[in-house]
């Protein structure tokens, strides 16, 4: 069955941070090969643009924005995201502190100090990594060794100072200071305006992935491939 489907996405490429993982630039590759495909590119979709094209169904699959968490101080100079780290949007300095020790802010550690960076990852529960898958996890805890991370267990955020976090270990506050960069890696939330847009109207809606709440990569691509088998 020949099927005429348009894919639609902001930006014109994946930054590819790690070199190793050829997965999207083959999986984009595949895209371009199939037959009565079109690509559009740059183009965030808004309901003018679904309304014109007249689908017969339609996947949200926006994807995620960064948890951003209300605590003092958080939108300071020196602190950046790690979507905008892992994107190439953002540069740390040599000291960082990565907020967040779930795969988002294991994953970032792990990128940043592969490139001999002095990093510390400050986690509110008693490990890090915890929501890793268990195979990927071995290696990446021996990466996480052997660059010198330092993983801050316990220690919930309070506040956050131009070069130092200030958190609540053991009953106690502790100030940890000596940062250039400080990098929010609290995970992510999902992100769908177009949901309430096109709720009451004809079309066959199906919302999928991150645009329902923040998962993994596995996970979301499971999902989206079995949608795609059965709309």
């Amino acid at each position: 069955m020949s099927v005429d489907c348009i894919i639609a996405q902001r930006y014109t490429e994946i930054k590819r941070t790690r070199p190793e993982i050829p997965v999207f630039p083959a999986f984009f590759r595949e895209i371009k090969t199939l037959a009565n495909r079109r690509r559009r590119l740059l183009c965030e979709v808004t309901k003018d643009l679904i309304d014109a094209a007249k689908p017969d169904a339609v996947v949200l699959a926006n994807g995620s924005i960064p948890l951003v968490p209300n605590i003092e101080g958080i939108h300071g100079a020196n602190l950046v995201t790690a979507l905008d780290i892992l994107a190439g949007k953002a540069v740390a300095g040599n000291r960082v502190a990565v907020l967040g020790g779930g795969s988002v802010g294991v994953e970032t550690a792990d990128f940043l100090a592969e490139s001999m960076r002095s990093v510390s990852i400050i986690e509110m529960r008693e490990a890090v990594g915890i929501d890793e898958a268990p195979y990927p996890k071995i290696f990446l805890m021996e990466r996480l060794q052997k660059y010198g991370v330092q993983c801050i267990v316990g220690a919930k955020v309070c506040r956050i100072e131009p070069d130092a976090v200030v958190v609540e270990r053991g009953g106690k506050e502790e100030r940890i200071e000596g940062f250039d960069t400080i990098v929010l890696g609290f995970g992510v939330r999902a992100y769908n305006p177009l949901k309430e847009q096109l709720e009451g109207t004809d079309y066959e809606v199906h919302t999928i992935c991150n645009a329902v709440k923040g998962r993994n990569a596995v996970d979301a691509i499971y999902e989206g491939a079995k949608l795609g088998v059965t709309i």
